[in-house]
């Protein structure tokens, strides 16, 4: 489960629905939650999570073409490292990212100064929302 998020909530909440309708009836489907997908990334906290277009588009083909896709969750991001997802459960799909944010850090790092390793923006998916007080215990 995500941590002091809110927004998380409603995602986890429909993936353990999807998986006991799976389990429960037989029902096959894919979950795709794809962190950030832009041209380039604009924040060093989505180097992570970030997928490239072309990463994007070649997900689809072994998601709509897989006959027996089971309950699976794929974390769309590209072949990051770091990365915050794991996607081993999805490998029987076949995809495989190929693009690695960590080429526009440099190019990042020059124009917008990295976050404070403890600041929220370091530590959570979700950045700043993670950090606005209402979430600190």
């Amino acid at each position: 489960m995500c941590q002091n998020d809110p927004n998380c909530v409603s995602k986890e909440l429909g993936e353990v629905s999807l998986r006991m309708h799976h389990d429960k009836f037989g029902i096959e489907a894919v979950c795709l939650r794809i962190g950030s997908c832009f041209p380039e990334p604009s924040k060093h906290r989505i180097l992570p999570t970030c997928m490239s277009g072309d990463n994007f588009i070649q997900l689809f083909d072994p998601v709509f073409m897989s006959l027996r896709p089971g309950c699976t969750i794929i974390h769309g991001t590209s072949a990051n490292s770091p990365c915050w997802r794991d996607n081993r459960e999805a490998a029987h799909l076949g995809w495989q990212p190929k693009v690695n944010a960590e080429v526009s850090r440099k190019a990042m790092a020059a124009e917008i100064e990295p976050p404070a390793r403890g600041e929220a923006n370091a530590r959570f998916e979700d950045g700043a929302s993670c950090g606005d007080g209402i979430h600190e215990s």
